[in-house]
């Protein structure tokens, strides 16, 4: 248990270190205005003990408008756009520096969000640790979760996915410590919580009653369905609270969007994002693909990922507008994906598969081309297609009989993506990052 604390800790404090660094200035504070209207949402709750912030709803319209001229869109209050429970960990930092009202500070409110996001790297490790029988393998699923760029720097942005990816992975610490007395009754509240927290939180409880149903496993069907039921009736008497009437009427606007079939591969492939711009480092496409394959897997012990892999996609697909690109939206998927990533590894490593090893090369390019673009170094044709065909080293190794060399090179290539995420973490610039996004962007206008 001591050793386990221990590296769980090591986890945290490693998560920390590279969320910190620079954590106000990257994502671009500005980009989106929802870490001010759950800053504001939170500190006037602290403050006043009525929820305000900014909106575009028109059921506000006129009688609701508390202030125009901070924002684009005016201050409303009440305002229900969202559950409170996350908003609490901003506001409750911006509260503590001023009035509620005031433009926030990134240093300030993005903080707790960096300790939250360093607090979710220890919990996956115990999602690891438990999953993978192989110490190595979960050690290495957690240095992934703890480095890959798109992970860190949505970590940092204030928004309610965050924090419902600490629901999700308490729900599958619940989920795989089955046999503990604590199990059922954490399912519970994580259910209750992460209904509290966004109207996507919905996930984490009907994953939890799926897996009961299926699995015939009735304590966990009831936890999910009475944490369920429970989160929204304490929503909906926090709507009675203050205005059923508008709140009702809010909800009902929402649930209007438009929406697509053309979603997944809009926000996935075309357009992927941390907030609006795009970026991307070749990790969440790769998760998706390696997802498709633990999909396919029938052993029950897999149904986990499956479904918060599977359900989180329908919801987005089901509530998210087909040109709505807001990359906060994937973050509930990194600890599916990541996970679906290490279980693909370990069996290319364990079965030798080199031609898999060289295919999952090439989708991981991108965050080499971002370690060369970041750090000024320009590569020539030839050292490209060598960076390419590097990845079928172990290919080459394996055929003339050099297994020994062929298990050293694949160990040290999934190292050097390691590094290189680290590399983009420390490396990357606001300038660079526009300047990157406007490249991908001008393929579009040259047409």
């Amino acid at each position: 248990m001591k050793k386990k604390l221990a590296i769980f800790f090591l986890f945290v404090l490693g998560g920390f270190i590279l969320r910190v660094f620079h954590y106000w200035s990257f994502p671009v504070f500005g980009e989106t205005a929802d870490e001010s209207a759950w800053t504001h949402l939170g500190a006037s709750l602290i403050q006043e003990g009525v929820p305000a912030s900014w909106s575009y709803f028109g059921p506000y319209q006129p009688d609701y408008v508390y202030k125009t001229g901070v924002y684009d869109a005016p201050i409303v209050r009440p305002v229900f756009d969202h559950p409170p429970l996350f908003s609490l960990l901003p506001g409750l930092a911006h509260a503590l520096k001023g009035d509620w009202l005031e433009f926030p500070s990134s240093k300030v409110i993005r903080l707790p969000l960096v300790l939250l996001g360093a607090l979710n790297v220890g919990l996956f490790w115990l999602v690891a640790e438990k999953f993978f029988k192989d110490k190595g393998w979960a050690v290495f699923a957690t240095l992934l979760f703890m480095t890959i760029p798109e992970i860190v720097f949505g970590s940092r942005l204030v928004v309610a996915e965050n924090l419902i990816v600490t629901w999700n992975l308490l729900a599958m610490i619940a989920l795989f410590y089955s046999e503990k007395k604590w199990s059922n009754r954490l399912l519970f509240v994580v259910s209750v919580l992460a209904v509290l927290t966004k109207v996507s939180g919905l996930v984490v409880p009907v994953v939890i009653i799926s897996l009961g149903f299926i699995e015939k496993k009735w304590d966990w069907f009831r936890a999910g369905m009475f944490g369920l039921i429970s989160g929204v009736i304490i929503y909906v008497l926090y709507g009675v609270l203050y205005n059923f009437d508008l709140f009702w009427a809010v909800l009902q606007s929402q649930a209007g969007r438009e929406l697509g079939f053309a979603t997944l591969q809009n926000r996935m492939f075309l357009h992927p994002t941390i907030v609006k711009n795009i970026f991307f480092d070749g990790w969440k496409i790769f998760g998706l693909l390696a997802s498709f394959i633990v999909l396919l897997k029938k052993d029950t012990k897999y149904l986990v990922i499956q479904l918060f892999t599977v359900l989180n996609l329908v919801f987005i697909v089901l509530t998210v507008g087909e040109g709505t690109l807001h990359g906060w939206y994937d973050y509930v998927l990194w600890p599916s994906f990541v996970l679906a990533i290490s279980i693909v590894f370990r069996e290319i490593y364990v079965n030798g598969n080199n031609v898999m090893f060289g295919f999952a090369w090439m989708f991981l390019l991108p965050v080499v081309r971002l370690v060369a673009y970041l750090g000024n170094i320009s590569l020539g044709l030839w050292a490209i297609r060598g960076i390419v065909s590097v990845g079928f080293m172990p290919l080459l190794f394996e055929s003339i009989s050099l297994k020994k060399s062929r298990d050293f090179s694949m160990k040290f290539l999934i190292l050097l993506l390691l590094m290189f995420n680290i590399l983009v973490v420390y490396l990357i610039t606001i300038e660079k990052y526009w300047l990157q996004s406007a490249w991908f962007e001008s393929f579009k206008m040259s047409l």
